[in-house]
């Protein structure tokens, strides 16, 4: 049993099932676009249901019996998401402490085989230690020296913490899943029409009073902005005075007050909320940081490596690697040799030798 859990923990944590499981959850997504949806105020669900019987005839029921018009909330789209971000969750933790000690833990020297596989090298004739130590520490990298048998080894470094980046994704795509999904099972939307200003009419955990409405105009007389000065009352006393206007909500308690409409009555001015209920948004923010923060590491801050050392018949070696753009490596790898020329006045560097 041991041996079969194992198994079925390395199996859920490849990125190959993490990845198809993605694109089944994009397929998913874009199949539920396309089938219409109840509306969130539950008082037009009748009128709305009468409406697709007449456009799907019996098809409707069917439809409505196996979730499609609720299709976000049904098994049909948590169950792929849910595999998705069990996935992540367990592909994460197995990286975790991989890619942590690389960012972060000590440095590991390549063996010399390792270093011959590199895939630039640069072979120069000095034998000055410290004229290799200047040149590398010209390269804006961050200097090492290790003694190895009695040889030092130079290692030059940059943006190493960019090894993380790919962590931040994992991570940043886990916390997106589960605020999606907290957002989609406890996430709330409920209509709110004020039909009767200075009359409380109740949300949920508060009420709210409509208590005057303003339309700002341009020069012309056009409308610029509509704003609703709302009150919000908790057993029965204002705990605070919220003015709403288009794309600026009112929050209290978790809830967000939106504008939607306006339609002017004999008995007054009669305003369409919606309130939203989103327990999974600062998670979705987050995961947006996450992701943009590891994106942008990945691509525009690669890791790059340089060691150098002294070879017994007085050459220097530099070999380097990096994690971004290999041409643009390669030419500073052949300055840095250059300066190491200058420095010591000595023959011209070798061309860097790459794999193919």
């Amino acid at each position: 049993m041991k041996g079969i859990l194992r198994q079925a923990w390395h199996y859920w944590g490849r990125l190959g099932v993490a990845t198809w499981l993605l694109v089944g959850l994009a397929l998913m997504t874009a199949l539920g676009s396309l089938l219409p949806q109840l509306p969130p105020n539950p008082a037009a669900h009748a009128g709305w249901l009468r409406a697709a019987e007449d456009k799907f005839g019996p098809l409707a029921r069917v439809m409505r019996a196996s979730g499609l018009f609720s299709f976000f909330r049904s098994p049909w789209f948590w169950a792929p998401a849910g595999a998705l971000t069990l996935s992540l969750f367990i592909c994460t933790l197995i990286r975790f402490r991989t890619v942590w000690r690389i960012g972060t833990g000590r440095v590991r020297r390549p063996t010399s085989e390792e270093l011959s596989r590199y895939r630039y090298q640069v072979r120069i004739r000095t034998a000055d230690l410290a004229a290799a130590r200047a040149v590398l520490s010209g390269g804006r990298f961050r200097t090492r020296e290790t003694p190895v048998k009695g040889r030092i080894v130079l290692l030059d470094e940059r943006n190493r913490l960019a090894r993380l980046g790919t962590l931040a994704m994992h991570l940043g795509l886990l916390l997106l899943l589960v605020g999606a999904t907290i957002s989609g099972l406890a996430g709330r939307r409920k209509s709110v029409i004020i039909s009767r200003p200075g009359e409380p009419v109740s949300v949920g955990p508060f009420a709210v009073r409509l208590d005057g409405w303003h339309v700002d105009t341009y020069p012309d007389g056009s409308p610029a902005d509509y704003r609703a000065d709302v009150a919000i009352l908790q057993d029965g006393r204002v705990v605070r005075e919220a003015p709403i206007r288009v794309n600026h909500p009112g929050r209290y308690r978790g809830v967000s007050l939106l504008l939607m409409g306006h339609t002017p009555s004999a008995g007054g001015d009669r305003v369409e909320l919606l309130a939203l209920h989103d327990p999974g948004y600062l998670l979705v923010i987050a995961a947006g940081v996450l992701l943009t923060a590891g994106v942008g590491t990945t691509f525009y801050l690669p890791h790059e490596q340089m060691w150098a050392w002294m070879a017994d018949d007085g050459t220097m070696t530099l070999a380097g690697r990096t994690t971004g753009n290999q041409a643009g490596f390669a030419r500073r790898l052949m300055r840095l040799a250059e300066r190491a020329r200058q420095h010591v006045g000595t023959d011209p560097p070798s061309p860097p030798q790459a794999d193919s």
